[in-house]
């Protein structure tokens, strides 16, 4: 489905990077995750060879991305509004693995991801570095380093919530045979931007870690 508004990218799939600045990258695996009846989730890994990337397009709006290195493709593409989100390690009690998670706030959402650079070193670098950019929004535009400001407006969920209604309304004012069908996207739309909180060369692999059981 293509996206009805282009400067907010394509909600709907996995919109093109071309024209983003990357803040923030490095190489993390997915992890499927199933509820178990303690109250804590299952995570297992998956072996895709991926990347997570934070990066600021012209639309001005904060991606938070996970990339298969070895196809390109862009399945998940989270749009972070700040203090939406926060990315932490997860203790899965053993001391080696190095699970994390990406957890909104304000919502049950929750994606988790396994570091796949072999150095651990700079871990704790990165998902600062993370942090800082979904929820210091002065950090995240220091980070992109000498940009003009030309359109360079910050759009917030208001402004969205805003400008979806108005052109829900006016849907709703023309009517005729096309008119339930965009009504129906409009809501999707509204929806998944409310529930949002508003997703190259080859390095050493680190091990994946094993099914865990986490809070």
């Amino acid at each position: 489905m293509a996206s009805l508004f282009p400067q907010f990218g394509n909600v709907f799939g996995a919109p093109s990077t071309a024209g983003r600045n990357e803040l923030v990258s490095f190489n993390a695996g997915k992890m499927s995750v199933k509820a178990s009846a303690n109250g804590k989730f299952l995570v297992t890994p998956q072996l895709e060879k991926g990347k997570v990337c934070l990066s600021r397009g012209d639309d001005q709006l904060l991606h938070f991305q996970w990339m298969d290195r070895q196809t390109g493709a862009s399945p998940e593409d989270f749009i972070i509004f700040p203090d939406d989100a926060h990315f932490a390690k997860v203790d899965t009690g053993r001391v080696d693995d190095r699970v994390y998670i990406l957890q909104y706030k304000n919502s049950s959402r929750r994606f988790f991801f396994w570091m796949q650079n072999k150095d651990a070193s700079r871990d704790e670098e990165l998902v600062k570095k993370v942090n800082d950019c979904m929820n210091n929004a002065q950090a995240a535009t220091s980070s992109e380093g000498g940009r003009g400001s030309g359109n360079n407006v910050q759009l917030d969920h208001n402004a969205i919530m805003q400008m979806l209604g108005a052109m829900g309304a006016g849907e709703q004012g023309r009517g005729g045979a096309g008119g339930s069908g965009q009504a129906v996207q409009m809501s999707e739309l509204q929806n998944i931007l409310q529930n949002m909180g508003l997703p190259a060369g080859a390095q050493s692999a680190a091990s994946s870690p094993a099914t865990s059981a986490v809070s």
